[in-house]
């Protein structure tokens, strides 16, 4: 035979042992709460939503230049001008490097003050909206109001009023206002102005709030705002976002940023050109008038020695030195070039000037290394422009551009030891050449030298005009060098706040945040809550009994079938099943005091004798004695009997109304020596004379942790029922009952569960 079990386990449990069904029920029963909660964060969250700023995001994309905003437009020249030697050079730039350098150029503090300089974002206008204030722009913008003389990194503040009459608000005074004029204001002179949407019918009557932020300010506000990716499939596509509360604000920002560093770029292009134009304008007027120096020598020289035909000897002398003299003009007019530019180079008064790029030389690599210092000197200028030339940024390029120098120079040297090596070669051969003209005329041979010099400057002054007629045409293309791949555009409804997230997330928090609480009080309770909290116990349970109305005496009574009837009677079955073969008398006690010992003793004896069992109560709770209160009195009891003042216990036995089979014997007078009455051998004379008369023996004894009483009861009982009550023992106390009964202190120990709720 099994223990009768009252209640069902649930194999789903929360991390505290209290199952999902139990979680259930709890918060049904505290719907309130649920509903309080989510109407709160609902409430709320409507709120937030009304008193905070919609914001919409624009999106727009920028291809940038291949060289970037320090590069020039010679890839694009080269394709139109592939003829010309000055164009054909590899390009070694990284795109996807330079993209990411822009990108980061694009964001930086110098864009952005351009920016907020040209569109004036550091005066910010707001007026009345419904429950946050709006902000007007652009066609909204009514007026507009100029400091004049407060400084860009001050901040200041003051109120509009648009009415027949307008006027200022500052430090609660008010001052009229006519637009145009100026007005002389704690912040300096302030000039109001009619903005192009002004309309006095329109704006009849609003307030405008004008806050002047510093330029930093506004800067960094900028920025915060702005959002800038590459695009994975083209590396120089540079996709921008813009977050703001005013669309027609986002727009002009992206607008304006484009345009700003189309202009930069732009501006540097042009800053390259027009150093190449300088340099050669001034070689131009430097071989004019060599080659005027040149026609005078000759004319003198034929002058002087009557050499009308000269062009036979010439000519002759050209037949055979042609070759040679073609190699020499060659190395002549590339010795020409590195000598000039290793001369530029080394002047002090050009630096921090780029170099004269594509200037004709014969070497990919000093061409290379010269575009190489071009981009990092303008890219280091423009660094210092817009922080502080004592940066380690510029430092920093200071010391690249210096190194890039050093090794050009070194490269240029070695370039003109290997031209004049080679030069020595040819004019070896070309002086070979001049033996065949031995019987050349020395004058002759003077004259053809002097044509030669004059051919050599003939050749780079022809080639210096072309390549001022390129660098004209070049710059024609400055402006292709930077593309808006899409304008501004984007959803016209707002990004944030985002209406249906926030309303799930208060609608969830107020759900969820009950439930946190719920969980919390069970998780912080440490009593004993209901069945589960005593199942693995090793002392056996016999039942639980549901909690009942304070003051409520014996509650089982014949025909009664409620469910806390019904839990008595599976106690007693359960007992009844412990005790087969053992005994008859059982103790009622419990580790804490008021668990209910008395309730359930007197209850637990009707159930017995509703059955038909001859049953008898026993209050030997000599310190308390509440077992009194259920037959109406006090008067003489046990411890009389104990005490020797009566030899017969039957005298103290009371009826019970209702109950045939049932009798109780209450205490009596409170001893004041209760352990020395429980030691009296008169005890066992007691409980023997029980054991044969009544069927059924429960006694009532005191808690086990507070007196030594229930120890010298045990001594006579056949079983022990241990009483925990819900919502008042601590669950430590089952492992002390446990400890109880590894220790076998007690006789046949039960566990009882009393006062249990619904939950």
């Amino acid at each position: 035979m099994e223990l009768i079990n009252s209640t069902s386990k649930s194999t789903r449990t929360t991390s505290n042992g209290m199952n999902l069904g139990d979680l259930w029920r709890k918060c049904l029963r505290r719907w309130p709460w649920f509903i309080v909660s989510v109407a709160l964060f609902v409430i709320l969250a409507v709120v937030y939503l009304r008193i905070t700023p919609k914001t919409y995001t624009r999106a727009a994309s920028l291809m940038v230049s291949e060289e970037g905003h320090g590069g020039t437009s010679y890839d694009l020249s080269s394709s139109l001008f592939s003829n010309l030697a000055i164009f054909k050079f590899k390009n070694n730039t990284d795109s996807k490097a330079n993209a990411k350098k822009e990108m980061l150029y694009i964001q930086s503090t110098e864009m952005l003050e351009k920016v907020v300089r040209h569109l004036s974002l550091n005066v910010e206008y707001e007026t009345d909206g419904k429950g946050h204030r709006e902000t007007l722009y652009g066609s909204t913008l009514p007026v507009k109001v100029q400091f004049l003389d407060l400084p860009e990194d001050k901040s200041g503040n003051l109120t509009l009023h648009l009415g027949k009459n307008i006027t200022l608000e500052l430090a609660g005074v008010e001052t009229p206002v006519k637009l145009g004029d100026t007005l002389q204001t704690p912040y300096g002179r302030i000039v109001v102005t009619p903005a192009l949407a002004f309309s006095e019918a329109a704006f009849n009557g609003i307030t405008v709030y004008v806050t002047h932020h510093s330029v930093g300010e506004a800067i960094s506000t900028c920025r915060s705002r702005l959002k800038a990716t590459m695009n994975e499939d083209v590396p120089s596509i540079i996709d921008f976002t813009y977050t703001d509360v005013n669309i027609e604000r986002a727009d002009d920002v992206l607008n304006a940023l484009f345009e700003a560093y189309s202009q930069v770029v732009a501006d540097n292009k042009q800053l390259m050109a027009d150093e190449l134009s300088r340099l050669i304008d001034d070689r131009i007027d430097l071989l004019k008038d060599e080659l005027g120096d040149v026609d005078d020598d000759i004319s003198t020289f034929k002058r002087d020695n009557s050499m009308a035909d000269i062009q036979d000897i010439i000519r002759r002398a050209r037949d055979k030195e042609a070759e040679t003299t073609k190699k020499i003009n060659g190395i002549n007019h590339q010795l020409h070039l590195l000598r000039y530019l290793r001369k530029f180079i080394l002047n002090p008064a050009n630096i921090g000037q780029v170099l004269p790029s594509n200037t004709g030389i014969n070497n990919s690599e000093i061409e290379y290394h010269i575009r190489n210092h071009n981009n990092k000197q303008l890219d280091r200028n423009d660094w210092a422009a817009s922080i502080t030339e004592e940066s380690p940024l510029v430092t920093d390029l200071d010391v690249e551009i210096a190194n890039i120098k050093k090794a050009l120079v070194e490269l240029i040297d070695n370039t003109i030891l290997a031209q004049q090596d080679q030069l020595l070669e040819v004019r070896s051969e070309h002086d070979k050449a001049l033996g065949e003209l031995a019987n050349t005329p020395n004058k002759a041979t003077y004259l053809v030298t002097i044509e030669r010099q004059k051919k050599v400057k003939e050749q780079i002054y022809v080639y210096l005009l072309q390549k001022r007629e390129e660098n004209e045409l070049s710059q024609a293309f400055t402006a292709f060098n930077t593309l808006v791949v899409s304008a501004p555009s984007g959803s016209m409804s707002p990004t944030a706040p985002a209406i249906l997230p926030i309303l799930i997330a208060a609608l969830l928090i107020g759900l969820l945040l009950p439930l946190a609480l719920i969980l919390l009080r069970e998780m912080m309770n440490t009593k004993i809550r209901n069945r589960k909290d005593v199942d693995g116990s090793t002392v056996p349970f016999i039942g639980e009994i549901p909690a009942t109305k304070a003051g409520e005496r014996i509650v089982v009574n014949e025909g009664d079938n409620s469910p806390i009837g019904e839990a008595f009677r599976v106690v007693r079955t359960n007992m009844e099943f412990i005790a087969e073969g053992k005994g008859n008398i059982a103790m009622i006690t419990s580790v804490d005091p008021a668990c209910g010992k008395t309730f359930v003793a007197a209850n637990l004896a009707a159930a017995f004798a509703l059955k038909g069992a001859r049953t008898v109560c026993v209050d030997l709770d000599l310190r308390q004695g509440d077992l009194a209160h259920y037959v109406g009195r006090r008067g003489q009891g046990i411890s009389a009997y104990l005490n020797g003042t009566t030899d017969d216990w039957n005298d103290f036995i009371v009826s019970v109304n209702g109950h045939d089979y049932l009798d109780l014997i209450p205490v009596g007078s409170i001893p004041s020596n209760p352990v020395e009455l429980l030691s009296n051998p008169r005890l066992k004379e007691l409980f023997d004379g029980l054991r044969a008369k009544y069927d059924w023996v429960i006694v009532d004894c005191p808690p086990v942790e507070t007196v030594a009483d229930t120890a010298i009861i045990a001594r006579q009982a056949d079983m022990s029922v241990f009483v925990v009550k819900a919502g008042l023992t601590e669950r430590t106390s089952v492992s002390v009952i446990e400890g109880y009964n590894e220790e076998q202190r007690y006789p046949g120990m039960t566990l009882l569960l009393n006062g249990t709720t619904a939950l």
